[in-house]
């Protein structure tokens, strides 16, 4: 029931993101307390709204005590971590935070994870209150459980089943998602894009030509580009197949960003002849999409993976530059304009055929950037967001 009290409490939307990340910064780096998806969808959101409170709650192992500071207009909450077999690093302070929370604010719960014990317990505990739900890569249990026959997982699915119903609105991470919530989530719960997007105005479309004269490269050659550990999980090992096999035909160079010396194919990557940025560099990376001809990208360690895992971020980076992409993560773009952004093969022996095509006729893809655009730039992606919190909060709170 809304009440007057209710209609004139705050409005705040609370995030949890069930990972820690002290490995990312140091805990002296401002970057440190909001450096998690969630804190990054947040000051997007805030860019296009004052309208709510803001804040990105976390744990983390290296904490003794809670810790509080406000970024950006973002309220960041950090609590010490502590190891539960059941539930991983967690800490029940949240649960009576967000209790004293709820008295004093009128509040939105937005979880950065979907299928995890902490979110279902969260998700149970404070099913009266909206919830949004925010997938960001992770499998649902029971195709957990069709891979590994592990019977866990058909009792995680049968407690997933059970809270989602409390769920009131859903960022899919892709096709295979929304098609398997349906089955048991309204339709209007439903998002049909991932909730992260891209900042067009950091990757910007330059001539191919003029970007490979800045970065003092061939400006004859085609060349085919990749960001991301050195390693098989992401197909770098058919990406150098496919590079020496087009070196025949093509006067043609690989750039590889990301990796680390340590990689497992750092060293065949270096046998390879391409050109290798390594992470700790600070290169303009936006140049380098804008010189490549073709982006490149085999996730294959999972099928599972594939059909949650979304577009991926890289991908998208490259579209803003105008780069056509060759990824099977590419099926989680909207169909409509699949064809003109890129091509998906059916398998990597169609590697070198989809490269092919790209390098053959790329003029068909002129319009990357402003397609990418039309779906995942922030000010799209964020009022978006804006609109589903707002519904939410007139719902529950009349305001």
């Amino acid at each position: 029931m809304k009440t007057n009290q209710s209609m004139t409490r705050p409005a705040k939307i609370i995030s949890f993101f069930s990972q820690h990340f002290g490995w990312n910064y140091p805990s002296n780096d401002p970057r440190w307390y909001l450096c998690g998806w969630d804190a990054t969808v947040f000051r997007n959101v805030r860019k296009y709204s004052t309208d709510f409170l803001l804040e990105s709650w976390r744990v983390e192992k290296e904490v003794g005590e809670i810790l509080t500071k406000e970024i950006d207009g973002i309220t960041a909450k950090i609590f010490p971590a502590h190891y539960y077999p059941w539930l991983g690093y967690f800490n029940f302070n949240i649960i009576r935070e967000l209790k004293k929370e709820i008295k004093q604010n009128n509040v939105v719960l937005h979880f950065f994870s979907t299928y995890n014990n902490q979110i279902y317990l969260l998700t149970w505990l404070f099913r009266d209150i909206p919830i949004v739900i925010s997938n960001l890569g992770t499998t649902p249990p029971i195709f957990r459980y069709n891979e590994s026959k592990n019977i866990k997982y058909l009792i995680l699915n049968k407690i997933f089943k059970l809270t989602s119903k409390h769920i009131d609105y859903y960022f899919v991470s892709g096709k295979d998602e929304r098609e398997y919530l349906l089955q048991f989530l309204d339709n209007e719960k439903l998002s049909y894009l991932m909730n992260i997007g891209v900042d067009f105005s950091a990757f910007h479309k330059k001539d191919k030509t003029e970007a490979k004269k800045n970065l003092e490269l061939d400006v004859n050659k085609k060349y085919i580009m990749y960001v991301g550990k050195l390693y098989k999980q992401k197909g770098v090992d058919f990406i150098l197949k496919t590079f020496e096999q087009l070196k025949s035909e093509y006067n043609i160079g690989l750039i590889l960003m990301g990796g680390y010396k340590e990689d497992p194919l750092y060293q065949a990557a270096v046998s390879s002849g391409a050109i290798i940025h390594i992470r700790e560099e600070d290169l303009p990376l936006n140049l380098y999409y804008c010189a490549s001809d073709v982006y490149l990208i085999i996730v294959k360690e999972s099928i599972n993976f594939l059909k949650f895992g979304g577009t991926g971020i890289a991908s998208l980076e490259s579209l803003a530059c105008g780069t056509p992409v060759v990824s099977f993560s590419l099926r989680h773009f909207p169909s409509a304009d699949i064809d003109k952004v890129g091509v998906i093969p059916k398998s990597v022996d169609e590697l070198l055929n989809c490269v092919r095509q790209i390098l053959e006729n790329p003029s068909k893809y002129y319009q990357c950037r402003e397609i990418a655009m039309s779906y995942y730039d922030w000010g799209i992606i964020s009022n978006d967001l804006i609109y589903q919190y707002k519904k939410l909060f007139n719902k529950k709170y009349g305001k």
